[in-house]
């Protein structure tokens, strides 16, 4: 700083109190320096109010948001549950799908087997089988879907309103809560489902257990047939405990081919076999020998000659005409049954004597060829009924009630009408025949009218 030089006057510098006028700054020229001026009192009263509305704005932004998350979270939840809801639904369903499937699957093997009919397979196991398997279908009628399959919105949640977060939450949880009934459902049905199907496979092997064991007696029954059928039904049924499902047809397919040939092969022993109730005798087959005399019994049944059968024929007898008499109120009767070989020769002689012998050969067996000399046979009238021992029988009730009946029994009518040019003889309604029910069954259930046909035997209509 440089000195003044001393020709420059000197000028006093003056002091801030004195360049401000007293008036200004101060309440008055004699107030207190330190209390605020009008001006500050207003920008700090405006300051703290501007601070309170940004608290309070602040405060309800912030309650706003919050309540918003609070929104969001539930209907997240809710989604959620949902979600899991659906997939557990889902893995129920298709754990039902799989255990109806299985059921109709077993169903659908079991259809081709219960159409089988025949030895070795017993009808009461065809039955049970075929009962098993409706009522497991029945069971496993798919249920209904659930009243709704609820799906989220399209947003995201963030993009929705309060008023739509605060009713799809509450929704959603419904939605999760009705899946989680209908998944508890189709879980029992499963449950339900799986157990038909382990009772299907149980009464397969019942079923398979039953015809091994029918398939056993019937090689034990027919010792007389040839060695190489018995084997090959033996080979069957040995294949049927423990075989797959899927396998059982064939097998039983086979076991029926096999015991068929058995019967066949045992049949032509038997029907040959004067002792036999299944022996054949018309013009072409005599009975061997040909004075053969079986032992009889009376039956015990209403008759118009002595009722003399052989005891299996007598039994089936008694109980055809007892269930003709509980059904209709009628009585049927014992006509003309066993003939011995000097009581053919007597009737023959009469016949030829009486219709001549062109009519006698088709009316009348010659001694040796008749069915009566075996004790099976019984010529069948109805007690106050007319057409005795004639055609126009097969016209009465009680002689449509035995050409319907009589098979249950073990009858047939031996010369049905129409069959002349294989039987040898006219139609004769009133002649029964027994040769058991298993042959009268297997050939009501074929359609097979003659035992000729039946045996695989020629036409017999002469004698050679």
């Amino acid at each position: 700083m440089t000195e003044p030089d001393e020709d420059t006057p000197t000028v006093p510098i003056p002091r801030v109190s004195e360049l401000v006028p007293s008036s200004v700054g101060s309440p008055s020229a004699t107030g207190d320096p330190s209390r605020p001026t009008r001006r500050q009192t207003i920008i700090g009263v405006t300051a703290a109010g501007l601070a309170i509305v940004i608290a309070i704005v602040v405060g309800v932004l912030g309650a706003a948001w919050s309540g918003h998350r609070d929104l969001v979270r539930d209907y997240e939840a809710a989604a959620a549950k949902l979600s899991e809801a659906r997939l557990a639904y889902e893995q129920a369903d298709a754990e039902l799908a799989e255990s109806r499937g299985a059921v109709r699957g077993i169903a659908a093997l079991i259809d081709p087997i219960a159409a089988m009919v025949g030895e070795p397979i017993p009808v009461a196991a065809t039955e049970a089988l075929v009962a098993a398997r409706d009522e497991a279908t029945v069971s496993v009628a798919p249920p209904p879907p659930p009243a709704s399959y609820e799906v989220l919105p399209d947003e995201h949640p963030d993009a929705l309103s309060d008023e739509a977060l605060r009713a799809e939450a509450p929704r959603l949880t419904d939605a999760a809560e009705r899946l989680g009934t209908a998944t508890a459902y189709r879980a029992r049905l499963a449950s339900g489902a799986a157990a038909l199907a382990a009772g299907l496979g149980t009464a397969f092997v019942e079923y398979t257990d039953a015809v091994a064991a029918r398939g056993a007696e019937l090689i034990a029954e027919r010792a007389d047939a040839s060695a190489e059928s018995r084997m090959a039904l033996q080979s069957a049924i040995d294949a049927l405990p423990g075989a797959e499902t899927e396998d059982v047809e064939e097998i039983v397919a086979s076991a029926v081919a096999a015991a068929a040939d058995v019967i066949a092969s045992s049949n032509r022993v038997r029907i040959d076999d004067a002792a036999s109730i299944t022996v054949v005798v018309n013009k072409h087959r005599p009975l061997n020998p040909i004075d053969y005399a079986p032992e009889l019994v009376w039956a015990d049944v209403p008759y118009g000659w002595e009722p003399e059968f052989r005891p299996e024929a007598a039994a089936a007898l008694e109980e055809m005409f007892a269930a003709f008499e509980a059904e209709t109120g009628e009585q049927l009767l014992a006509q003309s049954n066993y003939r011995s070989y000097d009581d053919q020769v007597f009737t023959y002689n009469s016949c030829i004597e009486n219709l001549g012998y062109t009519q006698a050969e088709r009316a009348c067996a010659r001694p040796g060829h008749s069915e009566h000399q075996t004790g099976l046979t019984a010529d069948v009238a109805a007690v106050g009924w007319g057409c005795l021992i004639q055609e126009c029988f097969g016209d009465t009730m009680p002689g449509q009630w035995l050409a319907e009946n009589s098979w249950k029994y073990g009858f047939i009518v031996r010369y049905p009408d129409g069959y002349e040019h294989i039987t040898g003889f006219a139609y004769e309604p009133w002649h029964m025949r027994y040769t058991g029910v298993e042959v009268t069954t297997d050939m009501h259930e074929r359609g097979i009218m003659t035992l000729e046909e039946y045996y695989g035997l020629e036409p017999a209509p002469d004698y050679p």
